[in-house]
């Protein structure tokens, strides 16, 4: 008999749900539709939210109302809270891990302080003011060096050019200090060659403006055009720059003004058949 009470009681008693994603639970008293049960409420909050979208089908198998503005729940009197509370954990863990991921995503899209983007951009306009034929890209470059906000993402693109363009003006510099030809170091020594050889870089530099991504016979090769774009960009040479750059220019001769072209490498017959070797100078 004790036992026969007891069971009622407990059927009776008002039961409690489980913690479930950090809501607040209140009681709003008993209810008897859709069936006898004790409701409970809460404020939503985003995790709830995520929870819905992960669990809906089963959450509102479990007593859960999906269309109020918040949170209803319809607890039975004699619910298995065991099981509502493992069904809890379930739902909310896939909330959190759905959750965790919205908030990285979000993350990288927003923008960083201007405190840590300055560094780059100003080494981007430094290196585009000096160098700007070493980038890649320097479209990409001009604009991220401009931006006002960038996104972690877009950071690490911005450092990825940088960091390119300071390898390829290195690679550069290295090249033109390697040892140049005898006959052509012999050669730059004289100041009006220097000039001449500076002119020429400045010339081909001008028809270039594709950085020879196009072989479209204007301008440097893919070969010359860094060391080519590099000389050009000097007040004068010293000798081993002018001798590395009669060796550049030398394979692009044919576009440079004829002047400039017959002072550094000669009258060439096979560029003017039709006309007489020039005269030689008097002493």
């Amino acid at each position: 008999m004790n036992t026969s009470v007891e069971a009622v009681r407990a059927a009776l008693s008002i039961p409690q749900p489980p913690p479930f994603c950090g809501l607040e639970w209140r009681p709003d008293g008993r209810v008897y539709e859709p069936k006898s049960a004790y409701r409970w409420s809460a404020v939503k909050n985003e995790l709830y939210d995520r929870a819905v979208l992960a669990a809906h089908r089963g959450m509102s198998a479990h007593g859960f109302d999906l269309t109020r503005g918040r949170v209803v729940l319809d607890l039975p009197f004699g619910v298995d809270l065991a099981l509502l509370e493992r069904r809890f954990g379930q739902w909310e863990r896939v909330a959190r891990e759905n959750l965790a991921r919205h908030e990285a995503s979000a993350a990288k899209r927003a923008a960083l302080p201007a405190t840590e983007i300055a560094p780059t951009q100003a080494a981007l306009k430094a290196l585009l003011r000096a160098h700007r034929w070493a980038f890649r890209r320097p479209d990409d470059a001009d604009r991220f060096a401009q931006e006002t906000r960038l996104t972690a993402g877009q950071l690490r693109f911005a450092r990825s050019l940088l960091s390119d363009a300071e390898h390829v003006v290195r690679r550069v510099e290295e090249r033109l200090a390697t040892e140049a030809g005898a006959e052509d170091l012999a050669r730059a020594r004289d100041p009006a060659v220097r000039r001449d050889v500076l002119e020429a870089c400045r010339c081909l530099s001008s028809l270039d403006e594709d950085r020879a991504t196009d072989a479209n016979g204007a301008g440097w090769s893919q070969a010359t055009s860094l060391c080519g774009h590099r000389l050009a960009e000097e007040q004068a040479l010293t000798a081993l720059q002018a001798a590395h750059g009669l060796r550049l220019v030398h394979r692009h001769r044919r576009q440079l003004p004829l002047a400039l072209r017959e002072r550094l490498y000669g009258w060439e017959p096979a560029f003017r058949p039709d006309l007489p070797p020039p005269l030689k100078r008097t002493p």
